[in-house]
């Protein structure tokens, strides 16, 4: 698909993009390539309800046969016993709902503290090439737009889509 671009300065003239200043950088700019290329989104991440672990904790079999068994054991203890039979199959009944509701909070609050986590890699910022020849800004990664420059340095994650343009032992 890049062949069909041209060599790498095509393809960043196309880009309106210089490889050794990046983007202008003026408001003007920045508005038309949010218009043209749209926002750098990703959505937020959001917390599962509640019923959703509710349902994972009773996906188990073993919970599942136990709660079966539990029920069988209510008929025969009824007929042998009508007065109290059943209480032994009920407790087993009630045990396997506080197990099940203990499990799906606690589900519920790793996945709580999961989504807080995702929200912190919101905030990386990263050095972008921006304006001035060998100008560099630090800008958030949410904040890239097609056509910016970004130096990366060894251990950086990669923060979009990217075409590298120059590397050294990659």
């Amino acid at each position: 698909m890049l062949q069909r671009h041209g060599t790498t300065e095509e393809f960043l003239a196309k880009l309106q993009t210089e490889a050794n200043s990046g983007i202008m950088g003026d408001q003007g700019d920045l508005r038309r390539r949010k218009t043209k290329f749209s926002k750098n989104q990703k959505p937020k991440p959001k917390r599962p309800p509640f019923f959703d672990s509710v349902k994972d904790a009773l996906n188990d079999r073993l919970i599942m046969l136990v709660a079966i068994f539990a029920i069988l054991s209510i008929i025969p203890g009824m007929i042998v016993e009508p007065k109290t039979g059943w209480v032994e199959g009920v407790f087993i009944l009630a045990a396997l709902v506080v197990g099940v509701l203990i499990t799906a909070w606690n589900d519920y609050s790793k996945d709580t503290k999961f989504v807080e986590l995702q929200s912190l890699n919101r905030k990386e910022e990263l050095p972008v090439l921006r304006g001035k020849v060998g100008s560099t800004q630090t800008i958030n990664v949410w904040k890239l737009l097609v056509g910016d420059i970004i130096t990366l340095q060894p251990g950086d994650k990669v923060p979009a889509d990217c075409i590298v343009i120059e590397s050294a032992n990659l």
